[in-house]
């Protein structure tokens, strides 16, 4: 069926915002080759599934577009329909592609209290289930570490996670740790300029030197320059 533009409500929240070079292409095409996918309602004229599509055809003018009904689309099933088209689109993100199958293991998991990451795999087109858990790990760590989401690609992403949960690990380590212990090895801790400490050391008074220089300084914060 066609559809006018201006029937068409857009009301949810979109998994991902009209990206304004993806619309340009998508308007470049509308007009050298027309609507080659159509877009996908629910009984309501609510966009389940298209919203580039809308997009281009409005910035190209066009008052109408080809559009496919869905009947009794639960919210549930909307959100599940817009990641599963999405998340086989090569021009995500590895941040936007890790949210994604996060979601939508969140979503089967709703429907199908027995559902797996293995499943999730296999509706996202990979062979791993590591990849799942792996997205669902990430998106959680993003929550608590915002900068995680400026990795240049999954891998270092990974990394960068793996980094925070170490220092978590350690500063509940230290939580844990018995008073008297973390006294005892505060009191032994000097915290001044070494080059002026040592000469407050009486001669002959040091067997040994073990140093670690802050080479790790913002380690985390460090972006690498190879993909």
């Amino acid at each position: 069926m066609q559809i006018a533009l201006a029937d068409i409500k857009i009301t949810r929240e979109r998994f991902r915002p009209a990206d304004e070079k993806t619309v340009s292409e998508l308007a470049d095409s509308l007009l050298r080759f027309g609507q080659l996918q159509q877009i996908i309602l629910d009984d309501d004229n609510e966009l389940i599934d298209g919203f580039h599509r809308y997009s281009a055809a409005q910035l190209v003018g066009w008052t109408h577009l080809d559009a496919m009904l869905k009947s009794d689309v639960t919210e549930t099933l909307a959100r599940e329909i817009e990641l599963e088209t999405n998340i086989r689109r090569k021009d995500m993100t590895w941040m936007e592609r890790a949210k994604a199958i996060t979601e939508i293991d969140r979503l089967k998991r709703i429907t199908n209290p027995n559902w797996g990451q293995a499943q999730t795999a296999a509706v996202v087109g990979t062979s791993r289930k590591a990849d799942v858990a792996d997205a669902v790990k990430l998106t959680s760590m993003m929550e608590l570490f915002p900068e995680i989401a400026n990795a240049k690609n999954m891998s270092q992403a990974m990394n960068m996670a793996a980094q925070k949960a170490r220092m978590i690990s350690r500063a509940v380590d230290v939580q844990a740790a018995p008073s008297n212990a973390v006294s005892e090895v505060a009191t032994r801790i000097i915290n001044m300029d070494a080059l002026e400490f040592i000469k407050t050391l009486p001669d002959n008074s040091i067997d040994h030197i073990i140093t670690d220089p802050p080479f790790g300084v913002a380690y985390d914060e460090r972006m690498a320059s190879t993909v």
